[in-house]
């Protein structure tokens, strides 16, 4: 049966245009990993390894300690659910996507190998393997890869590299995808109280943001103890390097919340520790001295960050290890956090998900491979009509009928001519040593001149498909955006869905001259990037990236 690349249609549209759409999203993917790098871990006392820790930035994505441990994961599942998950994963995407990879690189490797052998023929064991055998175990690998090194004369070092680079991922790939993946308990923060040995959450600490040690004065205790108000999505008091007070959620607002709001306001003015000898007003008019008012550790985005002391000069606020934290009517500090903080398993609860490293690596090696494929399919693509086989690569019994009529030739020319009760071994050897592994080629050879480069294809394409490339390039680049936007920040997945439409249609107009279509994408084109603009626009101004 035929290939499907062989045909016209599937040629021209479907192969390039699922290649691209899987380029887009390995490249957005990869970018993503990259920027999650340089972002803290996710706002839990319980870092990705498991370690405990209460300030945010504690935890390094690119540590090699975490290349074997599953760091971004998620979910609440049983047992048997998170095993289901692990194996159903490896089926799928580990058999499914090896099966997927050896099929797309026999098939591009044979079209260019067959604009190949019209300028340079090849041993019978390449030929064998490439358009017949086709086997992805690791001794037809090995094989081949001897063969390419030692004996076959392809137009460039390169493609012969990567052609064995290729059938090695393929081999390894269920061990890859394996790898990178797996379920762990899920674990909750606790630490010990103070005067006992029974634990708290740390969801149920609270930060502390403000304390009024003469709160008397304004009717309350006298040292008022006021925590930060968090996030609407954060359930624990960890320490960050910004400050929580510039979250843009404010769906969560208690009575505390205006209370701190009220002493920030108040602090602002008449500054801390109540140096200022003067006259305040707080709902209640105050006699001089001010509230004597302090904080503890404060983020670089919020004011107090900077403040400085007038009796000593010095900046009070900007130590972390000045962090203090309240659990019911008792204040923690930062030395007891960090020794009786641990992350303990929650019975029966197991989350699953990918080692970020790992997976970031995978991410590569599959971007780099789907480019090579990619330019070798196009390399074959533009010279393949200028062979003797338009229609498509031969196959099949066409090619048994070649190879052995070459070998017949060939066997003959050195005189033998009766091979009848020799053994395969035996003819191995003897193709071996008379013919030094046999040479076949398509046809007669074309000249290297004939051969079209992709420097020379890109020129032509780029005089005659300028407008066209633009707006395909520009709709691309919105996609990846799309994609990033989803996969760190908000899942905004129905813009990259319009945005992988508009790929997609922008595409076959290009290739099927439909101009008018164009004008029809446009708008929903522009529609999502105008959308993903104003939101991304609006987290940068709510200063949301934290």
């Amino acid at each position: 049966m035929d290939s499907p690349f062989a045909s016209s249609l599937s040629s021209r549209i479907f192969f390039p245009l699922l290649c691209f759409i899987w380029m887009l999203f390995i490249l957005a993917l990869t970018i993503s990993l990259s920027i999650l790098g340089s972002f803290p871990s996710s706002p839990s006392a319980c870092k990705p390894d498991n370690s405990f820790s209460p300030f945010l930035d504690d935890y390094k994505w690119w540590s090699q300690q975490s290349f074997f441990e599953i760091t971004l994961r998620g979910g609440s599942l049983t047992f048997g659910q998170a095993k289901a998950v692990d194996v159903i994963w490896d089926l799928a995407i580990g058999r499914g996507g090896q099966a997927l990879a050896s099929y797309i690189s026999w098939q591009v490797f044979t079209r260019y190998l067959a604009v190949s052998l019209e300028r340079a023929p090849v041993t019978y064991s390449v030929f064998r393997q490439s358009f017949l055998q086709r086997d992805s175990s690791i001794s037809s690998a090995y094989a081949l890869i001897k063969e390419l090194r030692l004996f076959t004369r392809l137009p460039s070092r390169t493609v012969k590299a990567f052609m064995a680079a290729t059938l090695t991922l393929i081999i390894v790939f269920p061990t890859l995808i394996g790898a990178m993946t797996g379920y762990t308990p899920k674990t909750a923060a606790f630490v010990r109280e103070l005067d006992g040995n029974a634990f708290i959450k740390f969801s149920d600490f609270g930060l502390v943001s403000y304390i009024v040690h003469d709160g008397w004065r304004i009717g309350k205790s006298g040292n008022l103890v006021i925590p930060y108000r968090l996030p609407k999505k954060q359930t624990e008091p960890v320490v960050s390097k910004l400050d929580y007070t510039f979250s843009f959620d404010y769906s969560n607002r208690t009575t505390d919340c205006d209370v701190e709001d009220d002493v920030e306001f108040y602090v602002r003015h008449y500054g801390f520790y109540g140096v200022e000898n003067t006259r305040t007003l707080v709902a209640i008019e105050l006699p001089a001295p001010a509230l004597n008012v302090s904080t503890t550790y404060r983020g670089v985005s919020h004011f107090a960050h900077n403040w400085n002391d007038p009796r000593t000069g010095g900046f009070p606020f900007q130590n972390k290890t000045n962090a203090k934290f309240v659990a019911g009517n008792q204040t923690y500090g930062l030395d007891h956090i960090m020794t009786h903080g641990r992350c303990q398993p929650i019975s029966d609860q197991y989350q699953w998900g990918f080692s970020f490293l790992q997976l970031f690596i995978v991410s590569i090696i599959l971007l780099i491979w789907t480019i090579g494929i990619s330019i070798l399919w196009l390399k074959a693509e533009i010279n393949l009509p200028l062979s003797e086989y338009q229609s498509g690569v031969p196959q099949g019994w066409e090619c048994i009928l070649h190879i052995a009529k070459t070998m017949g030739k060939e066997l003959e020319a050195v005189g033998i001519e009766d091979t009848k009760g020799m053994t395969d071994s035996e003819l191995r050897d003897l193709v071996s040593a008379k013919l030094s592994g046999g040479q076949i080629s398509f046809g007669a050879e074309m000249e290297k001149d004939t051969m079209i480069g992709l420097r020379e294809w890109a020129r032509c394409w780029w005089g005659k498909e300028k407008c066209w490339t633009t707006a395909f390039g520009f709709h691309c680049g919105v996609f990846i955006c799309a994609v990033i936007f989803a996969l760190l920040w908000r899942p905004t997945w129905p813009l990259s869905v319009i945005a992988a439409l508009a790929c997609i249609l922008l595409y076959v107009a290009m290739l099927l001259r439909l101009t008018k279509l164009m004008w029809v994408i446009l708008p929903w084109s522009w529609l999502a990037f105008g959308i993903t603009a104003s939101k991304v626009y609006y987290l940068i101004q709510s200063q949301a990236f934290k």
